[in-house]
């Protein structure tokens, strides 16, 4: 309420009357980016009916700070075919945290992923709106596997944004968030892993070669002996 003191004014006094208590600035000024307040004021004279001033307005800038925060993660790595390798045919589920950190309701979200976007799978956020400090996680639809390129590579690094709209306002893109999820591929040398059977380079399909050293010895020899054969020959 407003309470004026005294209530009553001779011609040409003045009375300034307060509000009784602070008015509570809310999330809906906030995202106007401004309090508009009109008031009137009422008196009545000593004969005839009640007068009424002309409305007058004050308008009182809010600062707005829009801001949202990505955090992209790996959720789950699922080894398909329990080689305990994160290689080709395994899968990668993706989850994308959203806070809003600033301070005016942010709308219209929704997170971007190139390699998801190229592999066909889409990503599903609950709410589509956020209040300052509220969060929502959203979530690939589906698990992305791992191919053999991403094998060969190494790794998974994938990198997303997320974009939304502030009040009044065009739509931001956050920055770019990243995770990386190591690969490997079975028996690769250069990576340290021990190749299949032990180390043993496996037949390729030619013809397989064992010389014991008796056989070596044997093989010197008989080149020997065909060595000497011929030289007499020529000599002869």
């Amino acid at each position: 309420t407003v309470t004026c003191d005294p209530t009553t004014l001779a011609p040409g006094a003045t009375v300034t009357c307060e509000a009784d208590a602070p008015y509570v600035i809310t999330q809906a000024d906030v995202d106007a980016g401004t309090v508009e307040n009109v008031a009137t004021a009422t008196g009545t004279p000593p004969t005839g009916p009640p007068a009424t001033s002309k409305p007058d307005e004050t308008i009182t800038e809010l600062d707005d700070e829009p801001a949202l925060t990505l955090d992209k993660r790996a959720a789950k790595v699922t080894d398909v075919d329990g080689d305990g390798l994160t290689d080709a045919g395994d899968t990668i589920e993706y989850v994308f945290e959203l806070v809003n950190s600033g301070n005016v309701t942010l709308t219209d979200l929704n997170v971007d992923d190139p390699m998801l976007v190229a592999a066909g799978i889409t990503i599903s956020c609950p709410v589509t709106s956020l209040a300052p400090s509220e969060k929502v996680t959203c979530v690939a639809d589906e698990e992305y596997i791992i191919t053999a390129a991403d094998a060969l590579a190494g790794s998974v690094r994938n990198t997303a944004t997320a974009a939304y709209t502030p009040p009044g306002g065009t739509p931001v893109v956050t920055p770019p968030d990243s995770v990386q999820t190591p690969t490997e591929v079975p028996g690769d040398v250069s990576s340290g892993e021990t190749p299949p059977d032990g180390g043993v380079l496996p037949n390729t399909g030619g013809p397989s070669l064992v010389l014991t050293v008796g056989a070596v010895v044997a093989v010197l020899a008989g080149l020997v002996l065909v060595g000497r054969g011929r030289r007499r020959h020529e000599l002869a």
